[in-house]
């Protein structure tokens, strides 16, 4: 049986990759609805409407 701290080690980096990718597929996501706005949106006095 695996010692507790390499354990917690496993658990640990599992953790941080599942977040990591999650915070990748919302950030690739609100890219493309930014994306989707934008083509949406008409541009006011020249200047695009996004802030």
């Amino acid at each position: 049986m695996a010692d507790p701290a390499s354990q917690r080690d496993a658990l640990l980096r599992a953790q941080r990759q599942c977040y990591t990718a999650s915070v990748l597929a919302a950030s690739s996501v609100n890219r493309y609805t930014n994306v989707k706005q934008q083509l949406k949106t008409t541009p006011v006095n020249g200047h695009a409407a996004s802030s």
